[in-house]
């Protein structure tokens, strides 16, 4: 993006400190000591949604905005080559319902979830601060965007009261 227009620099070198502000102003949530920070449901359901063809292809096309790719080496131009191939197209429907299923492993879904991060410099006044910027996967961005296509502009507006929203929406949420 161009955030390097604005004047700002890329921190250069992860030091302790670096790694402790990250920690401590993003911190990871783990319960009972495991090392699984996200909540996985401990047994699937079907989904009450429809996902089909059309609007996998329509996520994925928007996927592919010239991003950069994901810690997997996957950006949106790839998705969107691979389901130009209709049996490609079937299993991505597939993998999604799965994964708005809870039937995706967590292994799988937690490396979909990580990000690769570029830490910005954002040091005032001798006070170190980062501000880390994430590049997700392509896959999760597909995701996303299915999950905004099928939740009712009611159902977002009770949920997010003080945000607006404009994905996939023309003229936005809220």
């Amino acid at each position: 993006k161009d955030w390097h227009k604005k004047g700002r620099k890329v921190v250069q070198e992860i030091t302790p400190a670096v790694l402790k502000i990250v920690a401590v102003k993003f911190p990871v949530q783990v319960k009972d000591g495991s090392q699984d920070p996200l909540p996985f449901p401990e047994q699937s359901y079907e989904p009450p949604i429809q996902i089909d063809r059309k609007l996998v292809r329509k996520v994925i096309k928007s996927a592919a905005n010239g991003s950069s790719p994901d810690h997997m080496g996957w950006t949106g131009e790839l998705l969107e080559a691979a389901i130009e191939h209709e049996p490609v197209l079937d299993m991505m429907v597939a993998f999604f319902v799965d994964l708005f299923a809870g039937k995706v492993k967590p292994e799988i879904t937690q490396q979909l979830l990580a990000q690769k991060l570029t830490l910005l410099d954002k040091t005032e006044n001798g006070v170190l601060n980062v501000r880390p910027i994430g590049s997700p996967s392509p896959f999760i961005k597909a995701f996303e965007s299915i999950a905004m296509h099928l939740t009712s502009s009611d159902a977002m507006r009770a949920c997010f009261t003080d945000h607006q929203f404009g994905v996939s929406k023309p003229g936005g949420v809220g």
